[in-house]
């Protein structure tokens, strides 16, 4: 009953996504259709759920660490940084097609919803300048601009997987950098026609490359050499620049309060509590073992279903992984199994039409989704099979 509970609340969320197009309204629908399945002998459940992610300490520290990131991303926009770190790095490596790629990683160290749009008109202008087709301008920006997500302590989704994981964003780093630089490496050589480097020796504009993202900087300081704790890291540095840039902080504040992303992290800290207290997510590992199947294989795969399904990296990682949480922990090594699923709900998110960066890029570009994933699948193909083997070669 607890994955027949499963299923039928996943199955939910893609119906009522289909006709709502609302995440957040999507994740409720499925969360009260999990709870009546596998939970109706007691709905006590979803009251004991309610107060037990109200009174989780992790939780406040997810929430706190997200607004804190927006309100950080807001303030360096509407600041002016953003655009200045924009257009040393284009003076910079002015001629070099490897700009088409630098752009929107090195922008990409600040998550922003939507983000690949920002970066779009930047590498539409340096590609035509160089005679770049429009679909390998358009795969670029969306590749790079998205590969820090792999392993970026700032993202969201990594915040989330640290909270799933109980691990702290430094060592997740440490486990997933070597892949991001995979990923980047590969881009590079699947999308980067000329990889000659050329740059401009402007020591000026070098200084004030990095000047303009000092606050991002300082919160990996802060992080990995002070061990701050990343929510307090993110905040301090926030208020820090806020109150530095306090014309423009009043106006960041209001952006940064962002009201749908909240209540999507609730729902998927609401679900995660509902299953543990129900005790659906430990009853799923034995059902699926009794079934004749291992339930090894829903690590990978349901956390790449949902990001496909939803278009949206926090809802795919919370759904999924408050699924097979109960799988993961029967593991050798559970941290290794909670970032291959990461990793999967991330090529899911990639590839989905329902992803925002996509739809937007695609049609910015003229580009179809056809040449999109004639482009993309041969790279993340070649990811999946490396992660695969480093995931069955621990167990």
């Amino acid at each position: 009953m607890a994955t027949l509970s499963i299923i039928l609340g996943l199955t939910s969320l893609i119906v009522s996504q289909y006709f709502f197009k609302k995440i957040q309204l999507s994740i409720l629908v499925a969360v009260i259709v999990t709870g009546l399945v596998g939970s109706f002998h007691n709905l006590s459940n979803f009251y004991t759920a309610f107060f037990s992610t109200i009174g989780d300490l992790s939780f406040w520290k997810v929430m706190i660490t997200i607004f804190s990131i927006f309100l950080l991303s807001e303030l360096m926009k509407n600041s002016g940084d953003v655009d200045r770190f924009s257009a040393n790095l284009q003076h910079i490596f002015m001629g070099s097609e490897l700009i088409i790629a630098m752009v929107p990683a090195l922008i990409g160290l600040l998550p922003m919803p939507g983000g690949a749009m920002f970066t779009a008109p930047i590498v539409k202008e340096v590609g035509e300048r160089l005679n770049i087709k429009s679909s390998k301008q358009m795969i670029a920006n969306y590749w790079f601009r998205h590969v820090m997500e792999f392993f970026w302590p700032m993202y969201p989704a990594i915040v989330l997987l640290s909270a799933f994981a109980q691990k702290d964003v430094r060592q997740l780093f440490l486990y997933q950098a070597p892949f991001g630089i995979l990923a980047f490496g590969l881009g590079i050589f699947f999308f980067i026609t000329n990889k000659r480097l050329k740059f401009q020796k402007d020591g000026r504009k070098f200084f004030r490359l990095f000047y303009h993202i000092w606050p991002i900087l300082t919160v990996i300081i802060f992080i990995f050499f002070f061990k701050i704790e990343g929510y307090l890291s993110v905040l301090i540095v926030a208020l820090l620049y806020g109150f530095m840039n306090f014309k423009v902080l009043k106006r960041s504040f209001l952006r940064s309060l962002k009201y749908d992303i909240f209540i999507l992290f609730f729902l998927v800290f609401f679900y995660k509590s509902f299953l543990n207290v129900s005790g659906i997510s430990n009853e799923v590992p034995n059902e699926i073992y009794n079934l004749g199947i291992s339930p090894l294989v829903l690590i990978p795969i349901l956390p790449m279903i949902s990001g496909f399904l939803t278009g949206v990296t926090q809802a795919s990682i919370g759904m999924s992984f408050s699924a097979i949480a109960g799988i993961i922990a029967i593991t050798s090594h559970p941290l290794i199994g909670y970032i291959t699923a990461y990793f999967f709900g991330v090529f899911g998110v990639l590839l989905s039409p329902l992803h925002l960066c996509l739809i937007l890029t695609v049609e910015y570009y003229k580009v179809s989704f056809k040449t999109v994933y004639r482009l993309m699948l041969p790279i993340i193909s070649i990811l999946m099979v490396v992660i695969l083997v480093i995931w069955f070669s621990t167990m």
